[in-house]
């Protein structure tokens, strides 16, 4: 699968985070080897997918509580771009609850703390969702950098989303969850 919807955004200004996420693990072709897959860049989850047994989980958290919901991250190696395999993160959202009609998906790939903005430091970029009645929607980002690993899932508006003056935010993060990785 070409990657090329999903871009890797390579910031590293600014932005310091703050530890306490656990550590991701080392990814590797594991799942890829196992034969599981997870969803397609269209978002729709493959039926082998569906069953897949999540690398990591989180709860989405936002500052003021309208965005709720929880995460699972499935990494599998697909070939990329270069004609490499590069570890890729199928991202599902649950019970997903937000008075957004479009958020845009992100990646921390260092711990952010409590940053209010999604404008700067080492991240993936997932494009924009819409979530269904049910609040289940899946997405495809990049799943590391720079020798890190996700750390983070960020829900936030896009800068289309956000009038002139409104936000010292370029990309206001909306909801944010913390990954813990399996095994």
């Amino acid at each position: 699968m070409a990657l090329a919807a999903t871009a890797l955004m390579l910031a590293v200004s600014g932005c310091a985070g703050e530890a306490g996420t656990d550590s991701a693990p080392a990814v590797s072709s594991q799942r890829a080897a196992d034969g599981a897959s997870g969803a397609s860049a269209s978002g729709d989850a493959s039926a082998s997918g569906a069953d897949a047994v999540p690398d990591a989980t989180g709860t989405l958290i936002s500052a003021d509580g309208t965005t709720t919901g929880r995460v699972e991250v499935v990494i599998e190696d697909e070939v990329g771009s270069t004609g490499e395999n590069e570890p890729v993160a199928h991202v599902t959202f649950i019970d997903l609850k937000t008075p957004h009609d479009r958020l845009a998906t992100g990646g921390a790939l260092e711990p952010r703390g409590e940053d209010p903005c999604f404008d700067t430091g080492l991240r993936s970029g997932g494009g924009d969702i819409v979530p269904d009645r049910d609040g289940a929607v899946t997405t495809v980002m990049p799943a590391t950098g720079e020798g890190h690993t996700l750390s983070e899932i960020v829900l936030h508006l896009s800068g289309d989303q956000v009038a002139e003056g409104e936000s010292a935010c370029i990309q206001p993060v909306v909801a944010r969850a913390a990954l813990a990785w399996v095994g």
